[in-house]
């Protein structure tokens, strides 16, 4: 019985988060054939993308932690954020077993690591959520060539983009890597250029 009550509250957030995505933009849904990449961009679109990078929706939706969410110590944030203080951040998994890391920093910027996805699952499903965005903001994304580097032996490649929102600039970034680096195989970030 409270396995079937989590199941349904773990579909139930992740239609929330889809929802959210979708009705920021309807033409932003992440396609990916390794679900859990697609479950993680989209969540990231619903939570950083579409709040321009604020907590304020996490923090009214998953709160102080549920069935798919579980809110992390202060201690492991600032650790997955450079020891810096005051950010925050959850553990969660979507119903199709992503499992990644939605944390804020008092920087402004809102990230997403995920534990592992397939690469180009991930790169793909970044770039349609992101141009939806854009698209849906009525503003050109630009890019910046793809860069790669050695991490542990591992390939990983970054890829920024940008598009004005808000008077501002927003800045997303996503890394990937061919297999996962300790705790985690990708990172997006969202945030505005300063």
């Amino acid at each position: 019985m409270m396995d079937r009550l989590a199941r349904g509250n773990r579909m139930k957030l992740h239609w929330i988060a889809s929802g959210l995505i979708l009705i920021a933009n309807p033409s932003a849904q992440a396609q990916a054939p390794d679900p859990r990449a697609a479950d993680a961009v989209q969540f990231f679109g619903a939570f950083c993308v579409s709040t321009a990078g604020t907590p304020t929706r996490a923090l009214a939706v998953l709160a102080d932690g549920n069935a798919l969410a579980t809110r992390l110590p202060a201690d492991v944030v600032r650790q997955a954020q450079g020891n810096r203080e005051g950010g925050i951040g959850w553990a969660v998994r979507s119903p199709r077993d992503a499992e990644f890391m939605l944390d804020y920093d008092a920087r402004g910027i809102c990230g997403l690591r995920l534990r592992e996805a397939d690469e180009l699952s991930v790169r793909h499903a970044f770039e349609a959520v992101i141009k939806g965005a854009a698209k849906g903001a009525g503003a050109e994304l630009t890019s910046e060539p793809a860069s790669e580097e050695q991490v542990n032996g591992t390939r990983t490649t970054y890829k920024a983009y940008s598009f004005p929102l808000g008077g501002r600039t927003a800045y997303l970034a996503v890394t990937t890597a061919e297999r996962p680096i300790g705790a985690q195989q990708h990172f997006m970030t969202f945030g505005f250029v300063k």
